[in-house]
């Protein structure tokens, strides 16, 4: 179901969930958010070649890759996304907290 502050409960559809919009959604695993289109324009086509299957809780799923993120959070500019920066360049380098000296 959608998120809702109200406390509605609204159930996304198929033709909603195909379209370019984000959905903030609440499931029985946790908040999940699907996003139609990141950083300039970017849709799930696009990403593809910088997201790797990964094997998850015995599902199959791709992944964003770190650099692929950087690059989305740089191309989108919002506060919010310029403030995590400097961690996420960490953890790519490994130089962050845990990380290669």
């Amino acid at each position: 179901r959608y998120r809702d502050p109200a406390g509605r409960l609204l159930r996304p559809d198929t033709p909603g969930l195909a379209g370019p919009g984000h959905h903030l959604l609440l499931t029985r695993c946790g908040p999940v958010d699907l996003l139609g289109a990141i950083g300039h324009g970017r849709v799930y086509e696009d990403l593809l070649p910088d997201a790797p299957i990964v094997e998850l809780g015995g599902l199959s799923v791709r992944v964003l890759g770190l650099a692929a993120l950087i690059r989305t959070k740089e191309e989108a500019g919002r506060d919010k996304d310029l403030a995590v920066l400097d961690l996420l360049r960490q953890a790519l380098s490994g130089s962050g907290p845990g990380g290669r000296q």
